[in-house]
């Protein structure tokens, strides 16, 4: 089963991340008030050339309604995935849906190995949170099996996520196949920057359109993730440090440089990173 994971990892970040221009919902010259990232702008590292974006689209109200990636050659989104929000069920398509809880945050995500194949295997992603408000677990499934595949754990330090541990859990011994390690700058706190869940291949996308408990309260510095066969046995390790951060004067994250390995199956991604923000 852990094929199936990596085989949504890859599908995913191809997906997405073929994209090359940008959509801006920021408006010039205007302070920051009542915001939320609702574009990841991907810029060339020596003229700020944008080279493609991922964008959440908000209605007037700031209710998510469609999430798009953009084309620079074709000058057309080359990825559209619209949200119809009923209640505490957000669908997707193709059986494809979120559930959310009483405080809106995500609980449930059924989605396909290929988001575009409705013949595709599907998975299971159940979320928990503490009493705080912070994810502390995520549990994977198929339809099919009733048992939990994989299972990660994740540890908060002072309000930030400082490890993430996933666990191949359907085997007889629980194996260790991922962990993650943050580390931040605690003399600066953001407002309202992106959720940052280095296991989150399935939930990344949609980050910006939906809650999943509590943000870290200090910005990101460093993140190195290392994965491991099923035997538990090592096999990639990755680290990308985070620099040069321009802030707006009200505390929001505008832009930064992501150097060392790209993630970009996490919305990780190496380079230059500009962030605008829909603001009701």
């Amino acid at each position: 089963m852990r094929i199936h994971i990596i085989t949504v990892v890859l599908l995913l970040s191809t997906a997405i991340f073929s994209c090359s221009k940008e959509t801006s919902v920021e408006k010039d010259n205007q302070p920051y008030k009542g915001c939320k990232v609702a574009s990841m702008v991907a810029l060339e590292t020596a003229t700020g050339k944008p080279l493609y974006a991922l964008n959440t689209l908000f209605s007037a109200g700031g209710v998510p309604r469609e999430i798009e990636a953009i084309d620079s050659v074709t000058g057309r989104p080359d990825f559209i995935q619209p949200m119809d929000i009923r209640k505490d069920s957000v669908i997707l398509s193709d059986g494809q849906y979120f559930l959310l809880d009483a405080n809106n945050r995500v609980r449930k995500l059924m989605i396909r190995e290929d988001p575009t194949d409705p013949a595709s295997d599907a998975f299971i992603f159940q979320y928990t949170y503490d009493v705080s408000g912070y994810l502390i677990e995520k549990k994977v499934s198929t339809p099919a099996l009733p048992i939990t595949l994989l299972t990660y754990n994740y540890t908060w330090t002072n309000g930030n996520l400082t490890s993430v541990e996933g666990r191949l859990t359907a085997a007889l011994n629980p194996v260790r196949i991922f962990l993650a390690d943050m580390q931040y700058d605690l003399n600066v706190t953001p407002k309202d920057f992106i959720y940052i869940f280095p296991d989150g291949a399935e939930s990344f996308m949609f980050s910006m359109a939906f809650d999943y408990g509590k943000k870290n309260k200090n910005l990101l510095r460093r993140m190195t993730v290392v994965y491991y066969d099923d035997q538990g046995v090592q096999t990639d390790a990755y680290a990308t440090d985070f620099r040069d951060v321009k802030l707006s004067p009200e505390g929001y994250v505008k832009e930064w440089l992501a150097d060392g390995d790209s993630m970009d199956p996490f919305g990780i991604f190496a380079g230059r990173i500009r962030f605008d923000y829909f603001c009701n």
